[in-house]
């Protein structure tokens, strides 16, 4: 008969085969201490549907088209997948067939056209802030001679 000396002492420090072991929190310690308020994935989600809604594509009203334009920007994948990256980021989504029917729905109702006309509605608007920004610091811009807006091309610039 072999006796083997290298036998952990499973009893050392008062332990026993039959305790179990500590895990969790550990005893005394508040659970009121730390706070979840936000999370980075949460603040890109906010990030997108609101440059969605900024753009003025919300003009669409469709929720599916809403939820799968920024998730397509956050990974470009496929329909299906959609839901996955969705679920990745914990962004609240529509089922899978509602996507679908929104796609089905911006090609009959041509959402590009209507996308278009919203794109162009915003660059006009943001445009014309810029300009009038312009105008309010930069004395190039003010008016010259009846005319209004920044000189051409080859134009002197008035320097007051």
């Amino acid at each position: 008969m072999q006796v083997i000396d290298n036998i952990q002492d499973l009893t050392q420090h008062g332990k026993t085969l039959d305790e179990e072991p500590v895990r969790g929190r550990p005893r005394g310690t508040s659970t009121q201490a730390a706070k979840v308020v936000g999370s980075p994935t949460a603040e890109l989600w906010d990030v997108l549907v609101g440059a969605y809604s900024r753009l003025g594509f919300g003009a669409l009203d469709d929720e599916g088209f809403r939820t799968l334009a920024p998730a397509r920007m956050v990974e470009p994948t496929s329909k299906a997948e959609s839901i996955r990256v969705l679920d990745d980021i914990a962004a609240p989504h529509p089922a899978l067939s509602t996507l679908f029917r929104s796609l089905k729905r911006s090609q009959e109702f041509e959402y590009r056209d209507l996308l278009a006309t919203a794109r162009i509605g915003y660059r006009t608007q943001t445009t014309e802030l810029a300009a009038r920004a312009m105008r309010q610091t930069d004395p190039a811009f003010s008016v010259q001679e009846g005319r209004q807006g920044p000189p051409g091309r080859g134009e002197p610039r008035s320097i007051a």
